[in-house]
């Protein structure tokens, strides 16, 4: 979600957290903190890690996610003299929670969704360049090509099957079993004692395959300026991402498009307190919710809001240089 802010100059360790508001439809909250550490193996050569605990919020559902990052960098070029600088820089990255939920499942008959062990990991190649027009300037370009992997658990919910509630578990190969959720039902004038049965999940709307195991490519570009006076920096910055990802064509169906873009604006005022504490204020805007940032979310039971924009305005606090 900080791509925006790519740079080519190298990472030192930074501690942040934050607090926004603002989600889809302006309902929600988002909470999260992040810790980076970089090390500078050579004058050319820098490594990175990061790691992110994020808690986003709506009306209805929440989840826990873990993100994190490790790459290598390699100075091409720089020329300190005119503050110009070209890095190659190189990483893997993904997400993961423990299982995420929502209270229904969009174009199923599921309720109380829930898929298991969710994560998504990703290759990713970034060629940044920064140069510095002015004293107090910066200015930023980057272009981005890499490779994902999304995977997924089991996936549970509940289902209404033939007038009575059944609770369902769905295995990646779309195959599911049903158990009866309370003992006897009646429905039609028939009174049901227990049971459960197998069931193909494609027949209630969910297909664990193509739906919530899948890869792609993808591509981005962007760029930011920066413009710092005394303590007080601003920096804008623009980013945007188009994938390449075969995914199960029914996604129409579930409620949305299949958005194969998403683009974000990112605005962001910090102070200085001292040499090494910042405050900030940060404004996001995503056109296709965080579609491309975390790609573990972009199933069919979230279809109904892959196409809706998503906004976010935070406040922190960074530690860095320590």
């Amino acid at each position: 979600m900080e791509d925006a802010l790519l740079s080519a100059e190298s990472y030192g360790a930074v501690a942040q957290g934050y607090a926004a508001e603002g989600a889809y439809d302006g309902s929600g909250h988002y909470q999260g903190g992040h810790v980076r550490a970089g090390y500078k193996l050579a004058p050319s050569w820098s490594l990175e890690a990061d790691y992110w605990r994020r808690h986003p919020t709506d009306a209805r559902d929440s989840a826990d996610i873990g993100s994190w990052l490790a790459g290598v960098s390699y100075s091409v070029l720089a020329s300190p003299d005119v503050g110009r600088k070209l890095t190659l820089r190189l990483s893997a990255w993904g997400n993961y929670a423990s299982s995420l939920g929502k209270s229904s499942a969009a174009g199923s008959h599921f309720s109380d969704f829930q898929s298991d062990h969710p994560r998504d990991t990703q290759a990713q190649a970034d060629l940044v360049y920064t140069g510095q027009p002015s004293t107090s300037q910066w200015l930023t370009g980057f272009a981005s090509a890499g490779y994902s992997w999304v995977r997924s658990g089991d996936i549970e919910g509940t289902l209404q099957q033939g007038g009575c509630p059944y609770n369902f578990r769905v295995a990646h190969d779309s195959t599911a079993i049903g158990t009866l959720t309370a003992a006897p039902c009646r429905t039609a004038g028939a009174i049901i004692p227990m049971g459960g049965f197998p069931i193909l999940a494609t027949q209630p709307g969910i297909d664990a395959d193509r739906g919530y195991n899948y890869s792609g490519a993808f591509l981005g570009a962007g760029g930011s300026w920066q413009w710092r006076y005394g303590p007080v920096s601003v920096v804008a910055g623009y980013h945007a991402q188009y994938f390449f990802r075969d995914l199960d064509t029914r996604l129409g169906a579930y409620g949305a498009p299949r958005p194969q873009f998403n683009q974000a604006v990112l605005l962001q005022l910090s102070y200085a307190v001292n040499r090494y504490v910042d405050v900030f204020a940060r404004g996001q805007g995503f056109q296709n919710s965080l579609t491309g940032y975390a790609p573990m979310l972009y199933n069919p039971a979230t279809a109904n809001r892959l196409d809706r924009s998503y906004g976010l305005l935070s406040i922190g606090l960074r530690v860095s240089g320590f």
